[in-house]
């Protein structure tokens, strides 16, 4: 797990999400699993953690579909008795879920921007591919823990080339004028999830054309805390957002046969956040600590984009910039 218990009934959901995470990856190839991504989430009822599934909508039978309303209300996972290959593993507490349709990227290349304010952005313009087109947006700054060099962060799946990619920004003048699009850099540092495999999905933008200015240390928050908080995000299309999403869920695997992210804060109701906006930083309303950055989102069987995936800082500072020599500025 990449969250430690903090109690009887976590230890025991923590072993569960575990069993879950095994039979999850031995169907990471399979076109059309019988679910998207297991987990944790918060459980309303018991007033604690329970072990989470993301069902596949196109497969799982109709009458055994949770969540099929547009909002995110996970309820308790039932395997019909009469269709064995759709039975899940069985877990010590009480399994919750919801149905969703296959994930999608959060990148696009829709040309439109909504401004945003936040602090501890420094652009608030696409950050573009130039080679695909692909449109995302640029999240906080880190920094190289050598040389002092301060880079963005943004989504590893905008720019699939990886490391060398050349990195263009949107920029939109005042008084209704025309944009611009205008080097900005290249790509530095880069992951992104391979086919079948659960990974990392960042990269780091290095600013070739101006230095970065210094700003206020982030915030990074830990533990289990962080479920069940009012969160704000940034967007280079869907602008500043504040008070508007809750954390709801930990998954330790999300995704389908293409691209798997791993930690993934699952954070509702969708729609709040769009395509374009891959790579936004997602912050806690009540002390501005730094959930993690988009990577993606999925809709329910009602039709809209329901659930948005946030990976988490922490797992994200641990386990990537770390071994890049980067730290959060």
């Amino acid at each position: 797990m990449w969250w430690e218990p903090e109690d009887e009934r976590e230890r025991r959901v923590r072993e569960d999400v575990e069993h879950l995470s095994r039979w999850f990856n031995e169907m990471r190839f399979a076109e059309q699993p019988p679910a998207w991504g297991v987990g944790s989430v918060w459980n309303d009822l018991e007033g604690g953690l329970s072990p989470f599934v993301i069902l596949n909508a196109a497969r799982w039978p109709y009458s055994f579909k949770p969540g099929a309303q547009a909002k995110f209300r996970p309820q308790e996972v039932r395997t019909p008795l009469d269709e064995p290959a759709w039975r899940l593993p069985k877990t010590q507490e009480p399994m919750l879920g919801v149905a969703a349709y296959r994930p999608m990227l959060a990148s696009t290349s829709v040309a439109r921007l909504k401004a945003f304010l936040a602090d501890q952005i420094y652009v608030r313009d696409y950050v573009i591919c130039q080679r695909t087109g692909d449109q995302g947006t640029a999240g906080v700054r880190v920094r190289n823990m050598a040389t002092g060099h301060v880079g963005l962060l943004t989504a590893g799946h905008v720019f699939r080339d990886g490391v060398g990619s050349e990195v263009s920004r949107r920029r939109w003048p005042r008084l209704g004028r025309l944009s611009s699009i205008v080097e900005f850099g290249r790509i530095s540092h880069h992951v992104m999830p391979r086919p079948g495999w659960g990974d990392w999905d960042v990269a780091i933008i290095d600013v070739e054309r101006a230095p970065i200015p210094a700003t206020r240390p982030v915030n990074q928050l830990c533990g289990t805390s962080r479920f069940n908080r009012n969160v704000f995000a940034h967007g280079a299309r869907s602008g500043f957002m504040s008070d508007a999403i809750v954390v709801k869920a930990a998954l330790t695997d999300y995704g389908d046969d293409q691209y798997r992210w791993r930690n993934c804060w699952a954070v509702v109701p969708g729609g709040v956040l769009r395509p374009g906006d891959s790579g936004t930083a997602v912050f806690t309303v009540e002390d501005q600590g730094l959930l993690g950055v988009y990577v993606g989102s999925a809709r329910t069987p009602a039709g809209r984009a329901a659930i948005h995936f946030v990976q988490d800082a922490e797992s994200i500072a641990s386990n990537v910039l770390a071994n890049w020599g980067y730290g959060f500025f």
